[in-house]
């Protein structure tokens, strides 16, 4: 769904902003090219599972799964 890609895109966002980790630093943690990284920024992609792990514990963060129903 498109909504879950901005909405990912704006956590993302502010999650770098708030632990003070640039897109340079998140990219070399995490292992991510910087293109890729602009694009989960910009709403255009989404991570898979074991990449959004390798986000997450770059930014020292948890992920907290979304439960629909």
């Amino acid at each position: 769904m498109n909504s879950d890609r901005f909405i990912f895109a704006e956590n993302l966002a502010t999650v770098m902003r708030r632990s003070g980790v640039s897109p340079k630093e998140l990219c070399e943690k995490a292992s991510l090219n910087e293109a890729m990284l602009r694009k989960y920024l910009s709403g255009r992609n989404m991570p898979t599972a074991p990449m959004l792990k390798r986000i997450a514990r770059a930014l020292g963060v948890i992920i907290v799964p979304r439960v629909v129903g």
